[in-house]
């Protein structure tokens, strides 16, 4: 039997448009339009990751034949006033899409945060910090089962401020010109808000993210560890860290939240990405869940 395999596999990484660090001390934003006399720094990101994996008279699973896509989105607004206090709000989107050609469209990525940070300088390198980060997805995400018949149905798992997290934490922040941001939370919050209450008889269950069925949202209080970098450590490689714990006030086992990714410049016109993203919540799930991304591909700047 002569058998016949075609595989097809495309990726394109395109940082369509970038502002880097740029400063309008005439107050005028390419986002916002004019500012009255305020020294504002804006920088924006944007990539774009294409993939293509097909099969010809293939003698396996021809349902893994599909097409994938993926964005990430970063924009960063700071204000820093007189005696260096600062203001600075940063918007994170990441979202992919993979298309199987039996119809299937599943969101496996949607991860949107806004982190806002207010700084007031109280020796050299130490500052007052009030830290308020908000992550939800904007899309369904749903998981696909067999049910009685035998038929793929799906399910509903999460959507958009289904839930929402929002963590709330003052402290000190300790800034270190070759390592990073690290901050302590003296005092913190962490709400989870559930909006659509549909989400706990589509899952079957009467819990979901910690929050009881019938009540919408868990407010929980104790303190919080956060380390941030965003730096080039060679010519060549640039290093962003987000690392996140927050630990609550009872005996339960410390959140955890990290996102940490390289990127090697390899040429003037390529890059190499390699992400990782560490997550641990009790109340979502009892092992610790790992993500990982490695993506080579073509890229410019504006």
């Amino acid at each position: 039997m002569l058998l016949l395999g075609c595989i097809t596999c495309v990726q394109i990484r395109a940082q369509v448009f970038t502002w880097n660090d740029y400063t309008f001390p005439s107050g005028k934003s390419p986002v916002f339009g004019t500012f009255p006399n305020l020294p504002v720094k804006e920088s924006l990101e944007y990539s774009l990751t294409c993939s293509n994996f097909y099969y010809l008279n293939w003698a396996r699973d021809k349902s893994t034949n599909n097409f994938m896509l993926l964005q990430s989105l970063k924009y960063l607004w700071q204000f820093e006033g007189k005696k260096n206090c600062k203001i600075s709000n940063q918007w994170v989107h990441n979202l992919g899409a993979q298309f199987f050609f039996d119809s299937i469209t599943r969101i496996h990525i949607d991860d949107n945060t806004i982190t806002t940070r207010f700084e007031i300088p109280v020796i050299h390198n130490v500052f007052f910090t009030i830290t308020s980060i908000i992550n939800t997805r904007l899309l369904n995400g749903y998981d696909y089962r067999e049910n009685d018949s035998g038929n793929l149905v799906r399910v509903l798992n999460s959507s958009f401020l289904t839930p929402l997290t929002w963590n709330i934490s003052n402290g000190f922040s300790w800034k270190s010109p070759l390592l990073g941001s690290l901050t302590l939370g003296l005092s913190g919050a962490k709400i989870t808000y559930v909006r659509d209450k549909s989400i706990y008889d589509r899952q079957k269950t009467t819990l979901f993210y910690g929050v009881p069925v019938g009540k919408g949202y868990l407010f929980e209080y104790g303190f919080s560890l956060q380390f941030i970098a965003d730096k080039d450590l060679l010519k060549w490689m640039h290093w962003n860290c987000d690392f996140f714990l927050f630990k609550k006030h009872d005996a339960a086992p410390w959140d955890v939240n990290m996102k940490n990714q390289f990127g090697l410049k390899i040429s003037r016109w390529f890059r190499l990405n390699i992400q990782t993203r560490l997550f641990y919540e009790e109340e979502v799930s009892m092992k610790l869940q790992f993500e990982n991304l490695v993506s080579l591909g073509f890229f410019f700047n504006l």
